[in-house]
C-alpha cells in the first residue's frame, strides 16, 4: 500500500528518491575504507532499485541522475570523463529503472 501511496504522488516519490541517494552516499562516505577504490557506485545501485520500486520509472531515473552526480563529485572527480565505471554506470542505470 505505501508504494501505491509514493506512485501516487510524485512529492513521496522523488523524497525517497533523494533519501535513498543521500544514504547510500552516507554509506558511502562513513565506509570508505571497506569498498574498492574503482567502484564509486556500489552503494547507489540499490538506491536507485529503491527509488524505481517505490516511486516508478521517474523516481528511478531522477535517483540515478542525482546518484551520478553525487559520485563524480565526492567520490569520482578525480578521473577522467569516458572512463570505463562510467560507461558501466550509464549502460546498467536502464536496467535497474526497468524492472519489467
Amino acid at each position: 500500500m505505501a508504494f501505491m501511496v509514493a506512485r501516487q504522488r510524485p512529492a513521496v516519490a522523488y523524497a525517497v528518491a533523494i533519501g535513498a541517494v543521500a544514504l547510500a552516499a552516507w554509506i558511502r562516505l562513513t565506509a570508505s575504507d571497506w569498498f574498492i577504490e574503482g567502484v564509486p557506485f556500489l552503494t547507489f545501485f540499490p538506491a536507485v532499485l529503491v527509488a524505481t520500486v517505490v516511486g516508478g520509472l521517474g523516481a528511478g531515473l531522477f535517483a540515478a541522475a542525482c546518484s551520478v552526480g553525487v559520485a563524480w563529485y565526492f567520490f569520482w572527480s578525480h578521473r577522467s570523463p569516458g572512463s570505463s565505471a562510467q560507461r558501466q554506470w550509464f549502460l546498467s542505470c536502464p536496467s535497474v529503472s526497468f524492472p519489467d
